[in-house]
């Protein structure tokens, strides 16, 4: 009953984020396939009736409910999950992994960080204030009138292609990475290492020429 609590708290979770967002995220999926994920902070609990939870869509059966206290549970203690591989996955199916925020952090990272390297013949050097964009709208009418029809095909086909997944719409990669270099960001603890790796595979510029001081987490 608990867990079919928590997956419905979860549900109405996601069906707020995509009000509030303006972007469809219960059962969205990249470009890659990847269902995008939940972020629920681990203090969030379900508002009550007096905090806008009837107008947000919460069932009254849920007010007070600890979500976030049972998703770090769940990812921690495998809370209700345990050795139950059909539960893990209603919960991949609605965009909740198993892996805290912290690494979802990182792999939106590095999934932007692959994209901008492949633009850039393979190479990572990303200005600071680089935030991933969003596909630009537009419509036959803005396409011009004396083209070929051939020609607007093309030109329709090539913004069906925006390479930058709606889930990456607004990550600043060129704050990200600066501080990845300055702070040491996501390179610490048993990942390191590997994540180091990734990104020297991706053409990392550790030591940009743009006038930055020396990064303090480059390999040595």
């Amino acid at each position: 009953y608990t867990f079919q609590k928590t997956l419905l708290a979860l549900q109405c979770y996601a069906k707020n984020e995509e009000k509030n967002s303006g972007f469809i995220t219960l059962n969205s999926k990249d470009r890659s396939g990847v269902i995008k994920p939940l972020r629920i902070p681990s203090n969030f609990v379900v508002p009550h009736g007096d905090d806008g939870a009837e107008e947000n869509g919460w069932p009254k059966g849920l007010w007070g409910f600890p979500l976030g206290a049972k998703c770090t549970a769940i990812r921690q203690k495998e809370l209700y999950i345990k050795n139950r591989p059909e539960r893990q996955a209603q919960l991949v199916k609605i965009g909740f992994y198993k892996m805290g925020n912290s690494a979802l952090g990182w792999l939106e990272v590095v999934h932007a960080a692959a994209i901008y390297s492949q633009l850039h013949d393979r190479t990572l050097d990303v200005p600071f204030k680089f935030v991933v964009p969003e596909r630009p709208q537009i419509s036959f009418d803005d396409i011009d009138p004396t083209m070929d029809k051939l020609l607007k095909e093309q030109q329709s086909n090539s913004f069906h292609e925006w390479p930058w997944p709606e889930q990456l719409w607004g990550l600043p990669l060129g704050q990200r990475l600066k501080d990845l270099r300055l702070k040491g960001s996501y390179l610490s603890g048993k990942d390191g290492e590997k994540r180091r790796s990734q990104l020297n595979a991706l053409g990392f510029e550790w030591n940009p020429k743009r006038g930055r001081r020396r990064s303090v987490a480059a390999p040595q």
